[in-house]
């Protein structure tokens, strides 16, 4: 089964199509580290209200875990994992395994619903900024299966693994 059959690419979440080839810049800015660590550490105090209020609100709804880990690329396709809040049932991979979620899937809670629709969600993301494991600004972070699959079709895909991922 193809993770990709439903899946369409288009210019706005990939930069990279199969007729032109898009150079990504290697060196990142000198100053790009210390602005994500700085402004990572910021985010992460002036959010912590919000992490209470967030995890409370998973734990009442649905109890543990209140976070949500996922393995992903990084620079130089170093793997790492990528942290969010939970915004679906426990164990959702175990019936479907790595599938893109959509709107109207069951799976997601009415918590979840709300996190990825103002993208709180993506708060403990600032955690890996901090670590190093992602950046502000860069590609999105793929999880490895479905990359080998975009790579059978964009095969310049992998150029996005010159760079730190981003937020």
């Amino acid at each position: 089964m193809s993770l990709l059959k439903n899946y369409k690419f288009d210019s706005q979440h990939y930069t990279e199509v199969q007729d032109r080839k898009i150079k990504i810049e290697a060196r990142e800015p000198f100053l790009k580290r210390p602005f994500d660590v700085l402004l990572s550490l910021i985010g992460l105090i002036v959010s912590f209200p919000l992490w209470v209020i967030i995890s409370a609100a998973i734990w009442l709804e649905d109890g543990r875990p209140i976070f949500y880990n996922q393995t992903r690329l990084g620079k130089k396709g170093r793997v790492f994992k990528l942290l969010k809040f939970r915004s679906m049932i426990k164990d959702a991979e175990q019936q479907t395994g790595a599938v893109w979620a959509n709107k109207e899937d069951h799976r997601i809670t009415k918590i979840g619903g709300f996190l990825r629709r103002t993208a709180l969600d993506e708060l403990p993301q600032l955690l890996n900024i901090f670590k190093g494991d992602m950046s502000f600004v860069g590609p999105r972070a793929e999880r490895p299966e479905i990359a080998r699959e975009i790579l059978k079709v964009i095969p310049d895909f992998n150029e996005r693994l010159l760079v730190l991922p981003g937020l």
